[in-house]
């Protein structure tokens, strides 16, 4: 997927979950939570 889509690579989860740069879906937030991955409030 990377390989079709460059900007891809910009997307780390440390950006997307843990510094608030994309809102999860749901499921995916659950998904975290149980992993226990912390999550900033900007992505819930």
């Amino acid at each position: 997927m990377r390989d079709s889509t460059p900007w891809l690579a910009d997307v780390t989860l440390d950006y997307a979950v843990k510094k608030g740069g994309l809102r999860l879906h749901p499921d995916a937030l659950k998904y975290y939570r149980e992993a226990g991955v912390a999550i900033h409030e900007e992505s819930m």
